[in-house]
C-alpha cells in the first residue's frame, strides 16, 4: 500500500508531500491547482512515460518519491531527457523508455498483459478526463481484459472487502453511539457529586487538626526521649562521682625538681665530656678541621627526638596514673524508660485506630445525609404538620420543629 507521494519540481509541484490515509484518500479543490499533477506523477513512475513538460519551468530536474508501508521508497527523476529511478537505494539506469524489473516486484502496479500478448490494460491508474474503464473500448476488449488473468477475481475480492469495512464502519459509528449515550447517563447521575464540595472541605479541616494533633504528640515523644537520655547521663555520672569519692588522696610528692636539675647538669657534663674526648681521639691526626656543613637539619631531628621523648614520658604517666582507678560502674536499670516506650507506641498504635474509627464515623455520616436529603426530596412536607420540611435541619440542631396549629 502507497503510503505517501512527493512531488519535487513535478509541474506545478515545487514540493509537495501527500500522506495518504486507509482506505480511499480523495483530492479536492479548485482548477489549475496541481490535482491532475498527482495523476500525471503515477503514471511517470509506474511506466515512464516519454514526458518532456512534466519537468516544472526553471528547474534542471524533477522528481516523484514514493513510500510502500513494507518500507520501500522508489524514486522516479528526470533531468535533461534522462530517467533514472533509486529503489530502495539501488539506482537503475540507461532504461531506454522502460522501467526497472524490481519496480513492480516492489510498487506492485504493472499493465495487465492479454493472453496472446498483444494487448496491456492500465487498470490502476487513469486520466481525470478518461471514461469509465472500458467503456469507451470495443466489447472485444472488455472480453479480453476479463479472461486476461485473475485479476478480475482479484477485483471481486476488492470490492467485497470494501463492503466489509463500510459495515465495519457502520457498526463501529453505532457502537460509538450508544458509549456516548451510556457516557452522558453516567454524568448525569454524578451531578449531586457537586453538593459534597463543603462537606468535604469540613472534613478535610478536621483531617488537618488531627495532622497536627499527631505531629504535637511525635514532638512531645522526642521531649520525652530527650529527657530519659539526660537522666541516664546524670545517673552516669553520679555513679562515677560516687566511685571517685571513695579514693583515697594521692600522697603528697617532695620537690625534686632541684634534684632533676642536677641530674639533667651532670648527664650533659659527662655527654660534654665523651663527645669532646671523642673529637680528640678522632682529630688528632687530621692536619686540619673540616668545614661545618649546616647544622639546620641536625637541629631539627635532634628537636623532634627531645618532643617525642616528652610524648613518651607523658604517656608513661598517664598510665601510672589510671593504673590504679576502679573499673567503670555498671549502666542504670532501663526497664522504666522501656516501659515508657511501650506505653508510647500503645499510644501512638490507639491514635491510628481513632483515626479509622474518625474515618468510618464520616462515611457513614455522609450516607445518612444522603438518604435523609433523598427522603425529603421524597415527602417534602410533614406528614404531622404538613409544614415544608428543610434538609438542612433534619441532621443539625432540633430537626424538623412541627408548625403551631
Amino acid at each position: 500500500m502507497i503510503r505517501s507521494i512527493t512531488l519535487v519540481n513535478f509541474m506545478s509541484h515545487v514540493h509537495t508531500r501527500l500522506d495518504l490515509a486507509d482506505g480511499l484518500t480523495v483530492l479536492a479543490g479548485p482548477n489549475n491547482v496541481g490535482k491532475s499533477a498527482v495523476v500525471e506523477a503515477m503514471l511517470a513512475l509506474c511506466h515512464n512515460d516519454h514526458n518532456e513538460y512534466v519537468v516544472r519551468h526553471g528547474a534542471k530536474e524533477c522528481r516523484v518519491i514514493v513510500e510502500t508501508s513494507d518500507g520501500h521508497v522508489i524514486e522516479w527523476k528526470r533531468k535533461a531527457g534522462t530517467v533514472t529511478y533509486t529503489i530502495d537505494g539501488q539506482e537503475f539506469g540507461r532504461l531506454k523508455g522502460g522501467v526497472p524489473e524490481k519496480l513492480h516486484e516492489v510498487l506492485r502496479l504493472p499493465l495487465v498483459q492479454s493472453p496472446d500478448e498483444k494487448e496491456y490494460f492500465d487498470v490502476h491508474v487513469a486520466q481525470q478526463k478518461d471514461p469509465i474503464f472500458l467503456l469507451d473500448q470495443p466489447g472485444r476488449q472488455a472480453a479480453t481484459f476479463f479472461a486476461s488473468s485473475s485479476d478480475a477475481s482479484l477485483l471481486m475480492q476488492m470490492q467485497k472487502l470494501q463492503r466489509q469495512k463500510v459495515a465495519d464502519q457502520r457498526s463501529e459509528e453505532k457502537h460509538l453511539t450508544q458509549n456516548i449515550q451510556e457516557l452522558d447517563e453516567h454524568l448525569a447521575a454524578l451531578e449531586p457529586v457537586e453538593a459534597l464540595d463543603g462537606r468535604f472541605a469540613d472534613v478535610e479541616t478536621a483531617y488537618g487538626r488531627l495532622v497536627e494533633d499527631v505531629a504535637q504528640i511525635n514532638l512531645l515523644g522526642n521531649h520525652i526521649a530527650q529527657l530519659v537520655r539526660r537522666q541516664q547521663k546524670a545517673a552516669l555520672e553520679r555513679e562515677r562521682a560516687r566511685a571517685l569519692s571513695e579514693l583515697p588522696a594521692p600522697p603528697e610528692q617532695a620537690d625534686i625538681e632541684a634534684l632533676h636539675t642536677l641530674i639533667d647538669k651532670i648527664r650533659t657534663a659527662v655527654a660534654n665530656i665523651e663527645r669532646q674526648k671523642g673529637f680528640a681521639g678522632a682529630l688528632g691526626a687530621l692536619p686540619a678541621p673540616p668545614v661545618f656543613e649546616d647544622p639546620s637539619r641536625l637541629e631539627e631531628i635532634a628537636a623532634r627526638l627531645s618532643r617525642r621523648e616528652q610524648a613518651v614520658a607523658a604517656s608513661q604517666a598517664r598510665a601510672k596514673a589510671l593504673a590504679g582507678l576502679t573499673p567503670a560502674p555498671p549502666l542504670a536499670d532501663t526497664t522504666a524508660l522501656m516501659n515508657l516506650t511501650q506505653r508510647l507506641l500503645a499510644a501512638r498504635n490507639a491514635i491510628g485506630e481513632q483515626e479509622e474509627q474518625l474515618e468510618t464515623i464520616q462515611q457513614r455520616l455522609a450516607q445518612v445525609e444522603k438518604e435523609s436529603v433523598a427522603w425529603v426530596e421524597k415527602h417534602p412536607t410533614c406528614p404531622t404538620c404538613g409544614a415544608r420540611i428543610q434538609p438542612d435541619k433534619v441532621l443539625v440542631g432540633r430537626g424538623h420543629v412541627h408548625a403551631k396549629a
